[in-house]
């Protein structure tokens, strides 16, 4: 649990120490994410959406994979009809393994739940 909160914590402010030093003109920002292919214009809220969005399944394949439930990291509660809108802990999402790729996880489980009321 406390490794979870020292390397978010760590993250945010190597970023923010990074981004604060190191930070190019503003000018050249959008013409290297536009060289990437990366949307400049809408990339904040792609972020934040991507992390309010987190799940276990999304930890163990792209930081730690025995990541436990209680990880400590916070997260949108996507169960609209419950009264508790942030959960604690990133959720297990049920994805079904037999997809190679995590996006394709993902469609999955918005098909499988589009038409719960």
């Amino acid at each position: 649990k406390q490794w979870y909160q020292r390397r978010v914590r760590g993250l945010v402010a190597g970023i923010l120490l990074a981004s604060a030093t190191a930070a190019p003109p503003r000018d050249i920002c959008p013409t290297v994410m536009d060289a990437a292919g990366i949307d400049a214009d809408n990339f904040a809220s792609f972020v934040s959406h991507s992390i309010h969005s987190l799940t276990l399944e999304d930890i163990r394949f792209y930081f730690k994979s025995d990541a436990s439930e209680e990880n400590s990291i916070p997260t949108v509660n996507a169960d609209m009809e419950s009264d508790q809108r942030v959960l604690s802990h990133a959720p297990l999402a049920g994805y079904d393994d037999s997809f190679s790729t995590p996006a394709m996880r993902q469609f999955d489980l918005v098909l499988r739940n589009m038409d719960r009321s």
